[in-house]
């Protein structure tokens, strides 16, 4: 039957005076306020299951109970459970219904398609729950609940209990016991309670659109409960930076708080079908959280674990929300469940049901209806990510389908939509490369939505409004308060009463940790913060894990160090700084509200912040910082003492401000006060003030240091004296010589000199004619500014002889080409009448002196410079000129070497046809005359020396002589091509006389043999082969010459014999031709790879005259090995050979 709602009726009819009644008069009134009741159930209330309807199955007793209920099906019915007095009357007063017996339920009468029916029509298994009164009036076959399983063929726990309106027209007869009036159809409604199996529910629920509906108190169970970790750092944790960060990583990952943060957004997401979402939030995470266990971690360590906790504060925030969403529809599917209520699994499980329909309520109930002031329209700067295109883009650039927030709407839903949409933009937005410091207020508990919004996201239009759902609903997102306030009312929220009890400081971490305090101070002094601040060093890596000792001592005397981005009032802030020997280089990324764009990238920082931590009380006020010492500027050396410095507070620990790889000389004496020591200072600072620090904060004391200088100089002629006059270089020498200035008294009463540099020189005045030898008494003053010191030493030269000089150059050494041109020789002093001589040494008009090279005789090689016939200073050698030769020679192999024979050379060019080659050594040249194309080449040879290039060439060179034609070789070829001819014949032959097989196959081999040898025929004749005769020529083969040759003479067939006689001439005559080309050396050289076949020749030979055979019946043989012996005349072993094979031939042919 259908659903009443499949059609409605809108109208009905007033009835009036005598008027006509049909049925369909009737039947209008009956169904449009039938229909009318129907739709305000569905449509003001709802459908579903309200309340009860509670199976349960009693495992002792094998029975199956349902509590009393109500619910209403999308056709409107309502569905309550009946039971029937002993009057027949139903009745609802009751707790629950209790079944015992089942039978199998058909529902034919009432064909309620297609949630009992399969796709071809066929009713799914149903059976129908029967309690103790209907088991016992019930007509069809039945079975009691302890036999179910063996019935049904599935277990009580796959089973699943659904109410069912069994709705159908039954026709009555016309006639009954009142009267024969036809009573008109009447509709039958059945209640049925029917059980199925998992399976069987799983298809009717496929055709149910509402029962799939998010279940978010089933979601809220399945989720996991999360709970960030709370980071304790003790002192121990403080040993180096990569320690700090090894616990705060463990921290992070600690109790899979990530994994779990992950399998909760899958479950939850999952289940809102928020698919795109899910892998956008997964993606993020694992970014940003993918360090476990890497060797080197993320420099913002503390902010993503800032980060990990918003994030998890957010899931549980929506976790929480989950139980209070009360869903509405405002037009549920009315084919969705028109005539049957799922009540759920027969044994639950889980939190929730599975098959169990919830009550789907209308707007009406729920409040959510909208009111006149909003649209509930989304947000236009929601994320969106294309579900269909899967198409990653920008968070603050998109929109979702998936994502929809209402601020139109207050209501559980749209709240929780608006935290997953926080979610998204928190990863999105992570970025903590921002280093303008701010304080701004927030609270230090509460939900994240009430706390400012941190720095460490970029602040956009969708971030703002999805971060307080409740600010938003009411247009006040924009007073929410943040680092970045670009885009939000508050500017300086400082300056304003706002609830809050933390305040969050941020932008300092990379920043030198003496401009963050200095910052840091100025904000907490102009707006009268209450908290304190400390600054502790920690060293980088394990490879340095000593701890400055405030930081030692601090650590030991207080407890608790959490990072919190910030501070409460009333509390420490503490901030780490690295103390390192190079800088630090903190990578920036632009700010987008353009704030920064002053910084790039890879900026140095020194000591830079890398971390912070609070503790909840004050401690350690900086503010009775002191320090002093006796004077601020002093002038020492290895006797000085320390000076002695004045701390406040007592027990301050006081450190000087210079780099880490520096001294600035802090020491503890033996009575164990604090003590300045120049002597350890650092050496680059000497001269510059060196500053220091109480606790870390800076204080007014500075000293600068000098050091007594310990100093002398020297004094060096400079040049060679003149007559009259000498030059003296003085150089200051010693230590601590660098901004000095210098007074000098040269001791030659001429006036005093002031000067800061290190090397000055004086010229000395003085009468060489009547003293060789000269003393000065010279003083130097030296003062620094802050100490003074003098010293004197006489300094003494004396007037050299004069120096011959060469074109005015002074050398005591040089070398001259004999076909130079001339050169000057001058004396320094210029001594009037003094001599030069020598050999080539020429005097020119108005006595000016010249050397010629020319001049001097072959045979001298040296010449030494007298001046007034004493031996000067200047030797001259005198270079000889280069000399080009060449030979050269053409070996039997085909190469051209060209040797070198130059002499007083050191560079050689050789050019050799077109190629030219330039070298400085004298090693042969060698070339293939293959290379040259013609018959001959020009070579050259050009050598260079000190004195100049000299040529050999070019000369012409014959390589290649017109090749002469190897007849030898060529009469070789024609034999083998005439002997393969005549095999041909024989073969011709054979078959006609009818050879014997030994005939044939002696025929085969001599002819392979032949081919064999004319496949390589240069190489047997030239006697590169000689090596293979004896497997050419074996012993097999001249046995069967041999049984050849006895079968001839037993045939007496003298075509047989002809043939056999031409083989063996054949066989002979190619021996012979391989050895006649070659040259009697190498015949000689291969003897005893001759001779083996040449004695298999003589022993066939000489079994002739056994057998009386003639092998030569017409001579041509023998003629032939006669002629062989003018080819051998000094080859003995063949000609020996030879004479025997004759001999045997000779005694033969007398056997004609």
């Amino acid at each position: 039957m259908s659903a009443k709602l499949s059609t409605i009726t809108t109208q009905y009819r007033r009835f009036t005076k005598n008027q006509v009644l049909t049925e369909g008069n009737l039947n209008e009134v009956v169904d449009f306020f039938d229909n009318q009741d129907r739709l305000s159930r569905i449509y003001l209330s709802g459908v579903g299951i309200v309340c009860g309807f509670y199976p349960a199955y009693d495992p002792d007793k094998k029975t199956i109970s349902i509590t009393q209920g109500t619910g209403v099906t999308t056709d409107g019915d309502l569905f309550k459970l009946y039971q029937a007095d002993v009057l027949g009357n139903k009745k609802i007063d009751f707790d629950f219904k209790t079944y015992t017996h089942c039978k199998i339920y058909d529902n034919a009468k009432a064909a309620y398609k297609p949630f009992f029916y399969d796709g071809s029509n066929k009713q799914l298994p149903l059976f129908e729950l029967l309690t103790e009164e209907q088991q016992k009036k019930e007509k069809d076959p039945y079975f009691s609940l302890a036999e179910f399983p063996a019935n049904t063929k599935f277990e009580f726990k796959e089973a699943v209990i659904l109410l069912y309106l069994e709705s159908y027209e039954k026709e009555s007869d016309l006639c009954v016991s009142l009267s024969c009036d036809n009573q008109g159809l009447e509709i039958v409604g059945n209640y049925k309670v029917l059980i199925v199996s998992k399976d069987v529910a799983k298809k009717i629920i496929s055709l149910d659109s509402m029962i799939d509906k998010i279940n978010y108190s089933n979601l809220y169970y399945n989720l996991p409960d999360l709970k960030s970790n709370r980071i304790v750092l003790k002192k121990e944790d403080f040993v180096h930076l990569d320690a700090i960060k090894q616990t705060f990583t463990k921290g992070i990952f600690k109790n899979d708080v990530v994994k779990n943060l992950q399998e909760g957004n899958n479950k939850l997401l999952k289940g809102l079908n928020m698919q795109v979402v899910l892998e956008s939030i997964q993606k993020n995470i694992d970014e940003l959280f993918n360090f476990e266990g890497d060797p080197v971690l993320p420099p913002d360590f503390q902010y993503r674990y800032d980060l990990l906790n918003d994030l998890v504060d957010t899931y549980n925030e929506i976790r929480a929300l989950l139980l209070t969403i009360d869903d509405s529809y405002c037009y549920p599917d009315i084919n969705a469940f028109p005539k049957h209520l799922m009540l759920g699994e027969l044994i639950k499980k889980e939190p929730c049901f599975e098959f169990r329909h919830a009550f789907y309520k209308s707007p009406l109930l729920t409040g959510e209806s909208l009111t006149t002031c909003h649209d509930c329209l989304a947000d236009d700067d929601a994320p969106f990510i294309d579900s269909k295109e899967k198409k990653k883009v920008k968070a603050d650039e998109v929109k979702t389908d998936e994502i929809k927030v209402c601020y139109g709407e207050n209501t559980a839903r749209q709240k929780m939509y608006s935290l997953i949409l926080r979610s998204l933009q928190l990863l999105e937005n992570y970025n903590s490369s921002y280093d303008v410091i701010k304080i701004t207020p927030s609270l230090q508990l509460g939900k994240l939505g009430k706390k400012a919004i941190p720095f460490y996201n970029n602040v956009t239009d969708s971030l703002i409004n999805a971060w307080d759902f409740d600010k938003t609903i009411l247009g006040l997102q924009k007073n929410n308060v943040s680092y970045h306030d670009d885009l939000l009312n508050t500017k300086k929220p400082l300056e304003i009463h706002l609830d809050s009890d933390f305040y969050r400081i941020e932008g300092h971490q990379g920043r030198n940790y003496k401009e963050a305090l200095k910052a840091i101070q100025q904000i907490r002094l102009e707006n009268g913060l209450g908290f304190n601040i400390m600054i502790l060093a920690v060293n980088a890596n394990e490879l340095d894990k000593t701890i400055q000792y405030f930081t030692k001592y601090y650590l030991n005397k207080n407890h608790g160090y959490e990072h919190k981005a910030g501070v409460a009032p009333g509390g420490t802030f503490i901030m780490l700084y690295l103390e390192e020997k190079t800088p630090y280089y903190k990578s920036r990324r632009l700010s987008l509200t353009g704030d920064f764009e002053k910084f790039a990238e890879g900026i140095p920082i020194l000591n830079p912040v890398v971390a912070d931590f609070s503790l909840p009380y004050l401690c350690c006020d900086e503010n009775n910082i002191g320090l002093t010492l006796p004077v601020d500027k002093i002038c020492f050396d290895s006797k000085t003492p320390p000076l002695p410095f004045k701390v406040s507070p007592t027990g301050g620990f006081v450190k000087a401000d210079v780099r880490p790889d520096q001294s600035g000389g802090i020491k503890v004496n033996e009575y164990g006060a604090l003590v300045f020591d120049p002597n350890l200072v650092s050496k680059e600072l000497i001269g510059q003030p060196i500053t220091f620090t109480v606790n870390n904060f800076d204080t007014n004391c500075k000293i600068t240091i000098f050091e007594k200088p310990k100093f002398d100089f020297t004094a060096v002629p400079s040049k060679p004296s003149a007559v009259d006059e000498t030059e003296v270089t003085f150089t200051v020498t010693g230590e601590n010589i660098d901004g000095n200035k210098y007074t000098w008294d040269f001791g030659d009463k001429t006036d005093l000199i002031t000067d800061d540099k290190t090397e000055i020189k004086h010229i000395y005045k003085h009468d060489s004619e009547s003293q060789k030898k000269f003393t000065f008494d010279v003083t130097l003053s030296a003062d620094n500014g802050n100490c003074g010191f003098q010293i004197m030493h006489p300094v003494s030269f004396e007037i050299e002889d004069p120096k011959v000089l060469v074109d005015g150059k002074l050398v005591n050494k040089i070398s001259f080409c004999r076909n130079d041109k001339p050169v000057s020789l001058t004396l320094q002093p210029n001594v009037k009448g003094a001599v030069i001589s020598g050999e080539g040494v020429l005097v020119t008009l108005g006595e000016k002196y010249m050397f010629v090279p020319g001049d001097v005789p072959k045979d001298v090689k040296d010449v030494t410079i007298f001046v007034d016939d004493k031996p000067s200073n200047l030797t001259i050698t005198l270079l000889e000129l280069p000399v080009a030769d060449f030979t050269f020679t053409i070996d039997p192999a085909g190469n051209l070497t060209l040797n070198n024979n130059s002499l007083n050379a050191t560079a050689y060019t050789w050019k050799i046809d077109t190629e030219i080659i330039v070298t400085d050594k004298k090693d042969p040249i060698t070339r293939p005359i293959s290379i040259f194309k013609d018959p001959s080449v020009s070579v050259s040879l050009t050598a260079e020396g000190k004195c100049g290039s000299v040529t050999d060439g070019p000369k012409v060179i014959e390589i290649r002589k017109p090749v002469e034609e190897n007849t030898c070789l060529n009469n070789a070829d024609l034999f083998v091509k005439d002997s393969i001819e005549t095999i041909s014949k024989l073969k011709e032959i054979s078959v006609s006389n009818k050879f014997s097989r030994e005939t044939n196959r002696l025929i085969s081999e001599t002819e392979n043999r032949l081919v064999t040898v004319q496949k390589d025929l240069e190489s047997y004749i030239i006697g590169k082969s000689n090596d293979k005769l004896s497997e050419l020529f074996t012993q097999e083969h001249f046995n069967l010459i041999s049984l050849v040759v006895a079968g001839a003479i037993n045939s007496e067939n003298p075509e047989l014999t002809a043939a056999v006689q031409t083989l063996i001439s054949l066989n002979t005559s190619l021996y012979y031709t391989i050895l006649r080309c070659q040259e009697p050396k190498l015949l000689k050289e291969s003897e005893q790879l001759i001779v083996p076949t040449a004695l298999l020749f003589n022993n066939l030979f000489q079994s002739f005259i056994e057998r009386k055979f003639n092998a030569d019946t017409d001579g041509s043989l023998k003629k032939f090995l006669s002629g062989m012996l003018k080819v051998f005349p000094k080859i003995d072993f063949i000609v020996a050979n030879l004479n025997i094979q004759i001999e045997a031939l000779t005694t033969n042919a007398r056997l004609k």
